[in-house]
């Protein structure tokens, strides 16, 4: 679990943003059942992969660039 019950609140919160986005943009609720099926399944562990932060192979999705995306493939998709 996490270490902290501040660090658990910000958690929550950034993953219940997220999940209202994606709710409401891609009128999909996926990502609240695998936020649910991960939290059930996690064991505890030491944190993020310091190799993977030193790499730079963080996965990023912040709302703003989901929405860029999305009106990019709108756009396309009324090019033809």
């Amino acid at each position: 679990m996490l270490s902290s019950p501040r660090l658990l609140a910000y958690t929550v919160f950034e993953d219940v943003t997220i999940c209202l986005g994606q709710t409401v943009i891609d009128r999909n609720v996926e990502g609240v059942r695998g936020r649910w099926h991960g939290f059930r399944a996690a064991t505890p562990t030491g944190g993020f992969p310091a190799a993977a932060l030193a790499a730079g192979n963080v996965p990023s999705g912040t709302l703003s660039e989901r929405l860029r995306r999305r009106r990019r493939l709108r756009r396309q998709a009324e090019k033809g």
